[in-house]
């Protein structure tokens, strides 16, 4: 049981990892690095954190983290192509498989998992291919700009069809 994988677990995780900022300094935020290496410890190499590395594309040296955040986010914005899922995969030491590599092995089979959300914009692992939000605080609010939008809308016919009926009674 302890070295059970859990691919959809680990996708959800990587989403959280294309989505963290180095500018967040809330300690509580999920987009903080604090608070992702805290609660994931082992998602990616230690020395993804504290390596830096520099690209034909970026000749400045950048973390690793950076590096291989970038590759996801492009990944994501693609569905996964085989390709850029490769050099995922392979981007880190070879020596050992982190559950970043699984997570990208799982999306690049499973595309259609890889979204962003309507609402706010960022990525996520759909559990459905109905899902299009990230989570329910995106899902209540649309709803209720919906119902709102629709009240804006409708709302004056309806109170007044409504009232009509009720005087006539």
């Amino acid at each position: 049981m302890e070295n059970e994988y859990f691919p959809l677990v680990d996708a959800q995780v990587l989403a959280e990892f294309s989505n963290l900022d180095a500018k967040d300094s809330d300690p509580l935020s999920p987009t903080n690095i604090d608070h992702f290496r805290h609660n994931h410890p082992n998602f990616v190499p230690d020395n993804f954190w504290t390596a830096q590395h520099s690209t034909e594309d970026s000749p400045e040296p950048r973390y690793f983290w950076k590096i291989a955040q970038q590759y996801v986010q492009d990944a994501w914005k693609e569905y996964f192509p085989l390709k850029t899922s490769v050099r995922l995969i392979a981007f880190g030491p070879r020596e050992v498989v982190a559950a970043y590599q699984q997570a990208v092995m799982f999306l690049t089979l499973n595309r259609w998992r890889a979204k962003f959300c309507l609402r706010c914009g960022s990525r996520f692992v759909a559990v459905s291919p109905k899902s299009i939000y990230c989570g329910d605080a995106c899902f209540h609010v649309a709803r209720k700009d919906s119902k709102k939008a629709w009240w804006t809308e409708h709302g004056p016919q309806w109170r007044n069809k409504r009232t009509k009926s009720k005087r006539s009674k």
